[in-house]
């Protein structure tokens, strides 16, 4: 037999009180590069005028790092938002990012893209194309550099699944010296 000694308005107030502190620590998301997120960048210029928009989180970080260079080589403008934490979602800043990316594209390593299925239950938005991997190897930048610049050529229409071994030639190193790429201070300059 339980019993329940605590009165019913004074739960309440707790739970309220532990909910606003949470509340609380969404609101302090207030910057692009707050640890929450991170914008990247293989160009000076705005978001808008990207070519393509990279989303990835956890282990893709420097496999999309590598893609911005090589898609930099070949004059494609990219950016790259690395979600870094999932709870507390900072759904703003993403929201305020993907709303003015011409063409997205979701970068996971496992079958469901869960990442995209968390910002479409949190933004609204839809990921354009997604490229997930889940053979337990880790993403080339080579091959996801070209499935980029596929996915590009056909304007987000069609989702592309690269997974390990698919037949495709590695491509060559171009010889040209990489540029750097480095964190976006203030999505308001881009």
């Amino acid at each position: 037999d339980v019993t329940i000694d605590e009165p019913a308005d004074e739960r309440t107030q707790n739970v309220d009180r532990r909910f606003s502190k949470f509340a609380t620590g969404v609101e302090s998301i207030t910057g692009i590069n707050t640890g929450y997120v991170n914008l990247f960048s293989n160009y000076d210029g705005k978001v808008e005028d990207a070519d393509v928009a990279l989303v990835g989180w956890g282990s893709t970080k420097g496999v999309l790092l590598e893609v911005l260079k090589m898609l930099a080589a070949d004059g494609i403008k990219a950016t790259f938002l690395q979600v870094v934490y999932i709870h507390p979602f900072p759904e703003k800043k993403v929201a305020e990012f993907l709303g003015k990316s011409q063409l997205v594209i979701d970068v996971e390593g496992n079958k469901t893209s869960q990442l995209a299925q968390i910002i479409r239950e949190k933004t609204g938005i839809r990921i354009d194309k997604t490229i997930n991997k889940y053979d337990g190897r880790n993403f080339d930048p080579d091959d996801v550099a070209e499935t980029v610049k596929e996915m590009i050529g056909t304007n987000g229409k069609d989702d592309k699944n690269y997974t390990n071994g698919n037949g495709r030639n590695k491509s060559e190193k171009t010889g040209k010296k990489d540029k750097e790429i480095n964190p976006v201070e203030d999505i308001e300059k881009i």
